[in-house]
């Protein structure tokens, strides 16, 4: 998504795309790690001096909220942010810390438990943790 498309899309919930949120979305479309909102905030400080991490935080956590990108917890007790706000979902490596995104969905949700308890879902979220091939020397099975 480029920034027409990203200040379309603010516009259209009511937001505008100042300066500080076009670098935010910039500096998570440019990269495919998963950003805290202290790393993002040094990189947005590089297009935008001055930048505090407050507003950092207030714009990462209201473009979540938007749908624009994605705010995931990956055991660390802190979220990290990435561009991709599809669903999908990650395997996290616990001894490198490497992160990989998986496109298909190994959640499989039974509905009529939602309907019994009438409760209206709306998303989910799910991350595996083990080790990758690297760590584990290969045997990841």
């Amino acid at each position: 998504m480029g920034g027409a498309d990203y200040a379309r899309e603010l516009s259209g919930m009511g937001y505008r795309l100042t300066r500080q949120r076009k670098a935010i979305l910039e500096v998570l479309s440019g990269t495919s790690m998963h950003l805290t909102a202290e790393e993002v905030c040094v990189l947005v400080r590089a297009k935008c001096p001055g930048t505090n991490l407050a507003t950092v935080y207030r714009n990462l956590g209201l473009m979540a909220d938007e749908g624009l990108v994605g705010k995931v917890n990956l055991g660390e007790g802190r979220s990290r942010f990435e561009a991709n706000a599809d669903h999908h979902h990650h395997l996290v490596c616990l001894a490198c810390g490497r992160v990989e995104e998986m496109e298909e969905c190994p959640v499989r949700l039974d509905e009529t438990a939602f309907a019994r308890s009438r409760f209206r879902l709306v998303r989910h979220r799910f991350e595996a943790f083990g080790y990758c091939a690297d760590c584990s020397g290969g045997n990841a099975g």
